[in-house]
């Protein structure tokens, strides 16, 4: 009996040391797979910040890239109104030259027309009194024949009243 409470002993002790070894196996891979679900779980933190930190870089650089954009699409429409405007001056200071250029021009032909036209009243002027000349000449002409055939008549006349007397 005392070896049978021996070996009951025994088999009690070798339990309790195979319990206490499973227990410590337990206790140690629990503790193993709990580091390395902390771990797991501070690597998936540290992507996740750093995925964080990387987005947040990138949205920064993005509204940078915005902001130069809106900035730069802002001094080219003001350098484009620059432009028009520029452009809209030389358009009113061509317009005005070509104005200037026109009136001088129509005065210029304006002038050359009235110096045309005095010049042909003064042809037509001088071609009427020409006209009226010959024409005061051939009257001219034709009444001193007329003279002539009267003094002539009255001189047959008187002639003739010589005769008869």
């Amino acid at each position: 009996m005392a070896d049978l409470s021996y070996k009951l002993a025994k088999i009690e002790e070798a339990t309790r040391k195979k319990d206490e070894i499973t227990n410590e196996f337990i206790n140690q891979t629990k503790e193993n797979l709990e580091t390395k679900m902390e771990q797991h779980v501070e690597k998936r933190e540290a992507i996740i910040s750093d995925l964080k930190e990387k987005l947040k870089i990138h949205s920064q650089e993005i509204e940078k890239t915005r902001e130069q954009l809106e900035h730069q699409k802002y001094v080219e429409k003001i350098a484009i109104e620059e432009k028009l405007k520029s452009a809209q001056t030389l358009r009113d200071e061509n317009i005005k030259k070509m104005l200037e250029r026109l009136k001088e021009h129509n005065t210029i032909k304006i002038a050359e027309i009235k110096n045309q036209i005095d010049q042909l009243e003064s042809q037509k002027i001088e071609e009427k009194a020409r006209i009226i000349e010959n024409k005061l000449y051939t009257a001219e002409q034709n009444r001193e024949k007329e003279i002539q055939k009267k003094i002539e008549k009255v001189h047959k006349l008187v002639r003739f009243s010589h005769f008869s007397k």
